[in-house]
């Protein structure tokens, strides 16, 4: 296994190891255009006092994947923000809270309200920073290196302009981590890099979410099939080999709930599960049957949990 010469690329996470009241919030107006809007949040986040680096700033078991197997390999770490744009791992940046996937500050309401895509946003956001296709040139750079980019549908769909910039020669070090979602995402001459993970992957040690699917997905190549020098195409193979065995789970069937079914269900259980976010959706899923993304669960379990606060 290399020991050094490999960069690992994913995403933020809403999720941050700073208090909330910390965090820079600005919100765009609903006739304000992309650059107009990038152009103030980038003055915004200037004149913000630096929280930490980047690789310390994000919480969640994906980013934790990541973070445990960049020190393995070594390796340097590249975060896709809704916020930063491409921003270096050992970077000092602000805590802020901006997204462009569902939830509190997310951006998705105004774009489409504009009839913009977060690659829009991309675009605008980066431009600010003097360069619309970060990604890629960051790829670029590395072409001598094994380059490992996780990222799920949102981030990928995200960033697809960006890297279609890049040709098939450009992209000879890069291996691609994504749900069968995502592979959907990355542009078609870009497709052979994309390594095969699926629903195998649950059947290893590296079993979770789907919301941390792609980064389990490079932990899992990092420690089973990275090899320096190796082509892309023995990549694919090894990594079919690496899954052979492995069984995809018998997903459960759950029901659908609405927010206030679900609110319902985390009340009569509340005191029980000592109001425990882990414990609750854990008995939402695997006890009550009851489908439940986890960005969602967070809002209805904030919700309930100010109720019994108040």
């Amino acid at each position: 296994m290399p020991s050094a010469n490999v960069a690992l690329i994913t995403c933020c996470t809403k999720r941050k190891r700073v208090s909330a009241k910390r965090s820079l919030r600005l919100h765009p107006r609903l006739t304000e255009s992309a650059s107009e809007f990038a152009a103030r949040w980038a003055l915004a986040l200037a004149e913000t006092t630096p929280e930490s680096s980047a690789n310390d700033l994000y919480a969640g078991r994906g980013f934790n994947e990541i973070r445990a197997t960049a020190k393995l390999i070594p390796a340097d770490i590249f975060i896709v923000s809704a916020g930063l744009g491409l921003a270096e791992g050992n970077s000092q940046v602000p805590a802020y809270d901006l997204t462009i996937s569902d939830g509190q500050d997310s951006l998705l309401p105004w774009l489409r309200h504009r009839g913009l895509t977060p690659a829009d946003w991309w675009t605008a956001l980066t431009q600010t920073r003097g360069d619309s296709a970060p990604l890629a040139a960051a790829i670029r750079k590395r072409r001598s290196q094994c380059v490992l980019l996780s990222l799920p549908s949102t981030y990928l769909a995200f960033v697809q302009r960006d890297l279609a910039t890049l040709s098939e020669a450009e992209a000879s070090g890069l291996r691609i981590f994504t749900s069968p979602r995502g592979q959907t995402m990355v542009p078609a001459h870009l497709h052979q890099f994309v390594m095969p993970y699926d629903g195998r992957l649950e059947g290893t040690e590296l079993a979770g979410t789907q919301a941390d699917f792609p980064q389990r997905a490079l932990s899992h190549f990092a420690a089973h099939v990275l090899a320096a020098g190796s082509t892309v195409d023995a990549d694919v193979v090894n990594v079919t080999k690496a899954l052979r065995g492995a069984r995809r789970p018998v997903l459960p069937i759950r029901i659908k709930q609405t927010d206030e079914q679900i609110a319902k269900i985390l009340r009569q259980n509340w005191q029980h599960k000592g109001g425990s976010s882990s414990a609750l959706l854990r008995y939402l899923r695997d006890e009550a049957k009851v489908q439940c993304e986890q960005g969602r669960f967070r809002l209805i379990w904030k919700q309930v949990g100010e109720e019994y606060a108040a």
